[in-house]
């Protein structure tokens, strides 16, 4: 019995492409597609005579270019002799395109920084949630990558550093904004560190403040409230 061969279309990508207009010319049409995709387990010796068979009726095709563009469309998956190349060929030819294009594309402009308005709102609010952040884990460095702000800037928040009566209200809108997802994200690398920082000053975590207007400095945490 004759084996299966490339009729439909002319193109080992019969697989797994649609018909097209180039496929109808190509010159490995009516050729036995086990030339072409090998049989499992195939040994190299055998591989080798096989491809080199296939590859010569790549190289007298008239549409070995647009066969090997497509077989490199499919991405990493490569397999079989196609476009005038066999799987290895294509892959490292994929990587070689890849990376040239990663080259030449061209760098994104800088953003220019976003400038602070001169708004600034009381720091209580902002201060109490990056102490009960601290608690459950969360540092400064891991926050401020959410929110856009300083490390630096951050702690002296969260510690009350330089006296700070005030913060901008775009980092008390940010923190307060992503807040409640942070509550609920578990933290870094870092998190043993910053929660027994957070122990040693006695910060109150978040289960404190469920139900509490954090922003309104007469408020006090549940425990505390509970206590007095």
């Amino acid at each position: 019995m004759r084996k299966t061969t490339i009729e439909r279309t002319g193109s080992p990508l019969v697989l797994d492409t649609p018909i097209t207009a180039w496929a109808t010319k190509a010159a490995c049409k009516g050729e036995e597609l086990e030339l072409f995709f090998g049989p499992d387990h195939e040994k190299q010796a055998d591989r080798e005579k096989r491809e080199q068979e296939a590859l010569s009726i790549c190289r007298s095709c008239i549409v070995v270019s647009e066969c090997l563009e497509a077989a490199l469309s499919q991405g990493a998956r490569q397999w079989g002799v196609q476009g005038g190349m066999t799987a290895d060929r294509r892959r490292t030819a994929r990587k070689g395109r890849d990376k040239l294009a990663v080259e030449e594309a061209p760098a994104p402009k800088p953003k220019k920084p976003q400038r602070l308005s001169t708004e600034r709102v009381d720091v209580v609010g902002t201060m109490r949630r990056l102490q009960a952040l601290a608690v459950i884990g969360h540092s400064p460095k891991a926050i401020g990558a959410v929110i856009g702000a300083s490390s630096s800037y951050l702690n002296d928040l969260r510690t009350g550093g330089a006296r700070m009566a005030s913060v901008s209200v775009e980092v008390a809108d940010a923190l307060a904004r992503e807040y409640p997802r942070l509550v609920r994200t578990p933290p870094g690398v870092q998190s043993a560190l910053t929660m027994r920082n957070a122990a040693k000053q006695g910060w109150d975590g978040p289960p404190a403040w469920v139900g509490v207007d954090m922003d309104d400095p007469a408020a006090r945490p549940r425990e505390t409230a509970a206590a007095a």
